[in-house]
């Protein structure tokens, strides 16, 4: 019985772990507003994206600014072409593969939890 108990425990607690898992990570949901994703990951991290191109369009923009006093459309082009944001991209792993939970007769294993009280003689030998 102590098989069967284990096997009904992993996946329990292997389905609570995925959904979990898939409420943080994702698929989020489809609403676009801002911080709309809740705790979803994916949400977070476009928010994070955009935010960083911005500053950094902002922060090179005012390079220009305190160097020439003025900036364009051409400064501005240059300064998006310069941003990167490599360092905020996630990976995401993928949920492994549930394991087989075999539950064993005991004719293939006598030492098993199912098969203690079974008197010895009456496993087969090869």
């Amino acid at each position: 019985e102590n098989c069967r108990t284990a096997c009904a425990e992993y996946k329990e607690c292997r389905a609570k772990t995925v959904a979990a898992y898939l409420k943080v990570v994702g698929p989020c949901e489809a609403d676009n507003a801002y911080g709309s994703g809740g705790d979803c990951v994916k949400n977070r991290e476009t928010d994070r994206k955009s935010e960083w191109e911005a500053t950094q369009t902002i922060s090179c923009l005012l390079k220009h600014y305190c160097d020439g006093g003025h900036f364009d459309e051409k400064n501005v082009e240059e300064c998006k072409a310069t941003i990167d944001a490599y360092h905020l991209a996630v990976t995401y792993p993928k949920v492994p593969e549930e394991l087989p939970c075999e539950i064993p007769d005991c004719g293939g294993c006598p030492g098993c939890d199912e098969c203690l009280d079974r008197p010895y003689y009456q496993y087969e030998t090869p």
